[in-house]
């Protein structure tokens, strides 16, 4: 496919997003008084659960799951947390990692500039457009937070909102010494989609990634919230995440199996059904279908 051809199909797909975001006006209550106003947004900025609700019924069809509260709140109550949401397939770890959890934090002032990173840098681009389209067009946010976009200052994989937060995409080993937006440094990091069937195959890859994270990606952060958050499910006995797990102990690995192997019994059983994993190892056979190693 000719990239102009991959450029359209993006748009189209970016517009999606964007219809998805502004037709949450619909539910938006005309008569809201200005201390109803204030009552959502401190509940928005105290209880996650209520944020994705509110906010993001669009990108969350069921309810959410224990574990995301969790890790979300985990999150926000350290400035300096550093680990993986390292879920089963299936159970929302982009839609946490990209978009809530950043959101969480920016209504609660706790981040300003937030760096994604994927195997390469299109990917990564890809997967910001997400919180690039809620920023632009989510009405809910809107009308608790004020307009964000800021023309001249919105390109994909690149963008900064009139409330003065960037977000910039990189692919991995790309050069990052150095970032910065007017005072702002980088705050958090979110690492996504970085292991490949390459990296797998290449151990010395996976170590060269690994030393860019903790030589080149971690000390862009210098402020008091210096965040990492991983979002990947662990499927092979050696991987970038298992590495860092091995050399830093005090990291947080949230781990979370898709569903008990014995019960069928779902971890997320708002979205999934036992026969729903009896039908996935039927398909995919239990190790596919488990991530299991």
């Amino acid at each position: 496919m000719r990239r102009d051809s991959k450029d359209k199909e993006a748009y189209k797909k970016y517009l999606a997003k964007i219809a998805l975001a502004r037709a949450l006006g619909e539910g938006i209550d005309p008569f809201e008084t200005a201390e109803q106003k204030n009552a959502v947004i401190q509940k928005m900025k105290t209880d996650p659960t209520y944020l994705a609700k509110m906010m993001f019924p669009h990108l969350c069809s069921c309810p959410s799951a224990y574990f995301h509260i969790q890790f979300a709140q985990m999150v926000a109550r350290n400035p300096i947390f550093k680990g993986y949401a390292e879920w089963g397939r299936g159970l929302a770890k982009s839609i946490w990692c990209d978009i809530i959890i950043p959101v969480y934090l920016w209504i609660n002032g706790q981040t300003k500039y937030m760096c994604l990173v994927s195997d390469t840098f299109d990917r990564a681009s890809d997967l910001l457009e997400d919180l690039r389209a809620e920023f632009e067009a989510n009405a809910i946010l809107t009308h608790y937070f004020g307009e964000q976009k800021l023309d001249g200052c919105w390109e994909k994989g690149n963008f900064t909102t009139q409330s003065g937060f960037t977000a910039k995409a990189f692919g991995v080993r790309q050069k990052v010494r150095g970032l910065r937006k007017g005072k702002n440094r980088p705050d958090l990091w979110v690492i996504d989609d970085l292991e490949t069937p390459q990296t797998i195959k290449n151990q010395k890859m996976q170590d060269d990634y690994v030393k860019w994270i903790e030589r080149d990606l971690i000390p862009t952060m210098t402020g008091e919230c210096r965040r990492l958050l991983g979002a990947n499910n662990r499927f092979a006995p050696r991987m970038v995440q298992t590495l860092l797990k091995e050399r830093h102990p005090a990291w947080t690995f949230h781990t979370v199996r898709a569903y008990d192997e014995t019960t069928y019994q779902p971890a997320w059983a708002e979205a999934y059904s036992p026969q729903y994993y009896q039908e996935q190892e039927q398909d995919m056979g239990i190790i596919a279908a488990t991530c299991r190693i």
